[in-house]
């Protein structure tokens, strides 16, 4: 997260909130397509071949997944943010800020 004075876009303020990986678990589902060749006696004469695979959208949970994971995520990092955000800090930084506006007009 970064502050920047408007006017001359000098940096005032930074801080880094580090985000977690998370792993979760999550099922899908895929539909697959199998083609086998059977001679004229009906005797199997090759391995089963996969010519198609699809996951079937209605049942796959990334989506579902991702958004707890989010959820979670954006909650805790909301709460170190409001730790980092202090409103007397932000306070200095202004008044940095109309010292480099005065200092860039001349």
């Amino acid at each position: 997260m970064a502050l920047y004075e408007p006017l001359s876009g000098e940096k005032m303020w930074i801080k880094q909130i580090k985000v977690p990986i998370e792993k979760h678990e999550y099922h899908y589902y895929v539909c697959a397509e199998v083609m086998t060749y059977v001679n004229f006696v009906g005797l199997k004469v090759a391995k089963p071949k996969i010519i198609k695979m699809d996951i079937l959208k209605q049942s796959d949970f990334k989506p579902r997944t991702l958004a707890k994971v989010l959820e979670t995520v954006y909650v805790s990092r909301l709460d170190q943010f409001s730790k980092y955000f202090d409103p007397r800090e932000i306070a200095n930084v202004i008044k940095d800020a109309k010292k480099v506006r005065r200092l860039k007009r001349y």
